[in-house]
């Protein structure tokens, strides 16, 4: 269960961890707290982040980061923690496609005007950054909220489906 694995987390924190294995110990503890809403789990990851080691980890710990800053409300947090990810060298294509994705809500949250967030999904989609069909599934999704004609997202999704994912996917 997550508030014991909180627990014992915070635990491990006080003996402390050597120096080898802290910031993946602050992560999980982060991550922990962050899936129970704890209000110290944006701090932790913050923690978490400036001791991650190569860019995987930072990758990992900016997304987790990103995410428990939109469900604390934070949006504009949120989006400078994911650019700043973003923006990283040798960010995995995975975790960038999931951070444009994560940072696309958060600014469909703060910005009256669409375009921005959803010109950012485009050029993801056409680059050859990974799995590309859940940005293409998304930015269906924007164009049905729009009021696309049904051609446009259709198109979005024949294309997420030509990639060879999977309906559940995609969806």
């Amino acid at each position: 269960d997550a508030d014991g694995a909180r627990r014992l987390l915070r635990r491990a924190l006080t003996e402390p961890p050597s120096a080898d294995v802290i910031a993946q110990v602050l992560f999980e503890s982060g991550r922990a707290e962050a899936v129970v809403r704890d209000p110290n789990a944006v701090a932790r990851l913050r923690e978490a982040l400036a001791d991650a080691p190569e860019p995987a980890a930072r990758a990992a710990v900016s997304m987790t980061l990103g995410e428990a800053l939109v469900y604390a409300y934070d949006m504009e947090a949120a989006i400078g923690v994911l650019d700043a990810a973003l923006a990283e060298p040798d960010v995995p294509p995975q975790a960038a496609v999931r951070m444009e994705i994560a940072r696309y809500i958060a600014a469909r949250t703060v910005l009256a005007n669409g375009a921005a967030p959803d010109e950012r999904l485009e050029a993801l989609a056409a680059s050859e950054a990974g799995d590309v069909a859940p940005v293409l599934a998304m930015r269906a999704s924007a164009a049905l909220l729009r009021g696309a004609p049904v051609a446009e997202p259709r198109a979005l999704l024949d294309r997420a489906l030509a990639s060879g994912a999977t309906a559940e996917e995609v969806a």
